[in-house]
């Protein structure tokens, strides 16, 4: 196995974060999708019912 230098693990790193950062942006528009046009829930109420 190579060992990686610090600017090459840190690229990965930043690929890796920007993967997550795509995959939540893609959970968050494919949600508003699935909401229409219902109404949103105060974040008062969602922390209420999540228990939070």
């Amino acid at each position: 196995m190579t060992e990686l230098t610090s600017q090459e693990s840190t690229v990965i790193l930043d690929e890796g974060v920007l993967s997550e950062d795509r995959a939540d942006a893609l959970e968050l528009e494919a949600a508003v999708r699935r909401n229409g046009d219902k109404p949103l829930i105060p974040w008062e109420q969602a922390e209420r019912e999540l228990g939070l």
